[in-house]
């Protein structure tokens, strides 16, 4: 198991990813907090999970992007692309959470230009 980094949107685990289902509520987190804790911490964002439902409360948009899941994230008029693999083998976690992950050949270092951002 690898850390898991979540918003009060989302869930936690620290158990397999294919878990999701059964994951506990993790209320300390909120909304865009979310990547500047993961970026902080320096997790991998493979750790991070939102709920599909509610993403959209937070600005989170989910669409389809070079044929695959992806998510799309807005903040401070800049946007991010992350992209979800192979999420779980659980068809009912498929269909209600998404899993952030940076995506490959990203044209900036996510992590840093995070960092930076919410410093300014």
């Amino acid at each position: 198991p690898y850390p898991q980094v979540v918003c009060r949107f989302g869930y936690q685990s620290s158990t397999h990813p294919r878990n999701a289902i059964t994951r506990k509520p993790y209320p300390d987190c909120v909304s865009s907090r979310l990547l500047e804790r993961a970026a902080r911490s320096k997790l991998p964002f493979s750790g991070i999970w939102l709920n599909k439902r509610e993403a959209e409360i937070i600005g989170v948009s989910i669409y389809d992007f070079d044929d695959e899941r992806c998510v799309k994230i807005e903040e401070n008029n800049k946007s991010y692309h992350l992209y979800n693999s192979n999420i779980t083998s659980n068809p009912e976690a498929v269909n209600n959470y998404v899993r952030l992950e940076a995506r490959k050949n990203a044209p900036l270092d996510l992590t840093e230009e995070l960092i930076r951002t919410r410093a300014d």
